[in-house]
């Protein structure tokens, strides 16, 4: 059953919008409301549903502000929608969706790196929840072993050490990397374009 929420109302909206009772409620004010019930809906358009959802959703993260010039880059966008499929695709609970606003920003080359190996030091990484949360025992850890790298609690310096100590983490960052910046679709710009010249 889908857990109770408060009333949600956009800037500039007229109505609301709560579940109550596992039944999503739209209140219109004095225009008047209405509700779906989620068990009435049929398997087909749940399916249907969660496709639209998703879609929705990974691509609000391409929802990024653009630029001093005006202009949107197009790689911060193509990295916001790319960390919520990474989210996704990694199992992230709920919770940690419902975290990531839209255009929130991408987690660190460190955390992302983290998820993707999975498991790091014999410990469950394979969520941005459980990776951060390594990265701060670390940075707040009193182990001997760690805390003569002197982090004081600054997990910025725990990331930086990681990738520059981590063969594994540097890798996995070295193939986000290299991820992100080869050419949509695999498409070689130069063949496809190399006739065009004479027109």
């Amino acid at each position: 059953m889908a857990q109770d929420t408060e009333p949600k109302k956009r800037a500039n909206s007229i109505y609301t919008h709560v579940v109550q009772d596992g039944q999503h409620v739209w209140d219109f004010g004095p225009v008047g409301r209405f509700e779906v019930q989620p068990e009435k809906i049929s398997a087909s358009a749940r399916h249907f549903l969660l496709n639209y959802g998703l879609t929705q959703w990974v691509n609000d993260g391409a929802a990024v502000s653009a630029g001093p010039d005006g202009k949107v880059n197009p790689t911060a966008k193509f990295n916001g929608a790319r960390e919520r499929a990474e989210l996704l695709n990694v199992g992230t609970e709920a919770s940690g969706l419902l975290r990531r606003g839209a255009g929130s920003g991408v987690f660190s080359y460190v955390t992302r790196a983290l998820m993707r190996l999975g498991t790091y030091s014999g410990v469950d990484v394979s969520t941005a929840d459980a990776a951060n949360a390594f990265i701060k025992r670390l940075a707040e850890s009193t182990d001997e072993k760690v805390a003569k790298y002197k982090f004081g609690g600054q997990v910025k310096k725990v990331r930086d050490w990681l990738e520059a100590n981590s063969p594994k983490i540097r890798d996995a960052i070295e193939a986000i990397k290299a991820e992100e910046t080869a050419p949509v679709g695999g498409v070689d710009a130069d063949e496809l374009l190399g006739d065009l010249g004479g027109d």
